[in-house]
């Protein structure tokens, strides 16, 4: 067996009593771990274990760990080899994969930052332009109701003045009416004065020759 003095420095100490149960273990760094078919040096390697491999530890006896691996019953390794931690390269792995995976996010996050800011900036300036829209609908809303006020004001002032110009023209044909009458009856008095004066000319101009006739004839009795 070859010696590992700094793999070894590196190695947690592990029990030599055997263990009952299932226990996971990993083969330390800067190695390569014979699996062998029996405890002890002397048999046969079934297979070589890198760094870092995960192993399921089925007993322990004298140094020797027994795990069990795929495709084989079991093999055996030395239990000094084995480390309760993942493989300090295989923790920085693990480490760096988890920051890049958190830088990841990060900037998921980010974008998913600036992408709501965007969207938040642009409902701001939408919520801007509806309010200054509603404004100019409100503006626009009370000038129809003044315009449809004084529209209905201008209606019931025509229908006041077509009412007052009916009266008007009711009273203009009453007062028509009342001069045709008047003209009517000033003509028939017209008529009847000088009828009475064509009489009276006409008595007169019997009368007076008769009088002069009767005079003349009195003078001369005389």
């Amino acid at each position: 067996m070859r010696p590992f003095v700094l793999t070894i420095l590196l190695v947690s100490a592990v029990p030599s009593a055997s263990v009952h149960g299932q226990v996971t273990r990993y083969v330390t760094d800067s190695v390569k771990l014979e699996a062998r078919r029996g405890p002890g040096v002397k048999n046969r390697i079934v297979k070589m274990l890198p760094s870092g491999t995960a192993l399921k530890v089925l007993g322990q006896r004298n140094g020797w760990s027994r795990i069990a691996l795929k495709g084989e019953a079991e093999a055996w390794i030395l239990t000094r080899y084995l480390m309760s931690e993942p493989a300090a390269k295989n923790q920085v792995a693990e480490a760096k994969a988890m920051r890049e995976g958190v830088a990841g996010r990060v900037k998921s996050i980010r974008e998913q930052l600036s992408t709501a800011t965007d969207k938040a900036q642009s409902l701001e300036l939408e919520r801007s332009e509806l309010s200054e829209r509603a404004q100019a609908l409100a503006l626009e809303l009370k000038q129809l109701q003044r315009t449809a006020a004084s529209a209905v004001a201008v209606a019931q002032e025509n229908v006041r003045l077509r009412v007052t110009s009916a009266d008007s023209e009711r009273g203009l044909q009453e007062l028509r009416q009342e001069y045709l009458l008047l003209k009517q009856s000033r003509e028939r008095d017209w008529f009847v004065a000088g009828a009475g004066v064509l009489l009276g000319g006409v008595v007169l101009g019997l009368i007076v020759p008769k009088l002069r006739f009767r005079r003349r004839r009195g003078w001369g009795e005389l």
